[in-house]
């Protein structure tokens, strides 16, 4: 007789494993957002920096070109005045470079004489002579249009007024020398010897003065050639302040 309840057994199902939750895959660097941001302010940055440097360096390469085109102006120009100026004094002394003209000797070695109570190896002739030309030589130096010759030329103000400075002296000194040889004249043809070494004193001392006019006038407008490049500069000699 079979017993009940006995029969096939039933198989146990296994338990399934859990199911995995899904794994974000994470993202390259370059798509992240704090790189992204990162590398947009960078590249802003390098942006702006970019077009600083080009734009300084059109502007430096504009003012280096205007500076170019100025300093040509202002040679053209000081070529000019420069003949002008060695022209006039040329007719009444030498141009000793870089001390600038030594003007009418001969009105030195008259005076010096006299002023001894010796007879002077300029005739009066030859002092009247050279009174008037160093007299017509600041009468043409001061006729000259400086002034149009330098005017929009590339010079700044404060060449300008140095030039005009510099012919000041200049003029100034060739009348004082003309005025000490004027003098001389007198000294040699009287026959007061106290007088004629009084008059001598006087004309020494003019040309004097004369001579530190025409020097200051003349390393003005020297320094003048020299930064527009004409002439080269010296050791030792002083410039414009």
């Amino acid at each position: 007789m079979a017993i009940k309840g006995k029969g096939r057994t039933k198989a146990r199902q296994v338990a399934r494993a859990p199911r995995r939750a899904p794994v974000e895959v994470p993202k390259p660097v370059y798509q992240r957002t704090w790189v992204q941001v990162i590398a947009a302010v960078l590249l802003g940055a390098f942006a702006v920096m970019l077009v600083v440097w080009i734009t300084n360096s059109l502007r430096e390469s504009n003012q280096e070109s205007d500076e170019a085109a100025k300093q040509e102006l202002r040679q053209d120009a000081l070529s000019t005045v420069r003949t002008e100026y060695e022209a006039r004094i040329g007719t009444v002394g030498a141009i000793q470079d870089p001390i600038g003209p030594v003007l009418a000797p001969q009105v030195r070695e008259a005076a010096d004489a006299v002023a001894k109570g010796k007879a002077s190896p300029v005739e009066a002739e030859e002092l009247a002579q050279l009174a008037t030309d160093l007299e017509d030589a600041a009468t043409v130096l001061e006729g000259f249009d400086l002034t149009g010759t330098i005017r929009d030329q590339g010079f700044d103000v404060g060449q300008t007024e140095a030039l005009l400075a510099s012919r000041t002296q200049l003029v100034a000194g060739l009348r004082e020398m003309g005025q000490a040889a004027t003098i001389l004249v007198v000294a040699v043809d009287t026959d007061d010897p106290d007088a004629a070494e009084d008059l001598a004193a006087s004309a020494s001392s003019l040309a004097d003065s004369a001579d530190l006019l025409v020097r200051e006038g003349w390393r003005v407008y020297r320094n003048a050639l020299v930064e527009a490049g004409l002439v080269e500069e010296l050791a030792g000699i002083p410039t414009a302040p």
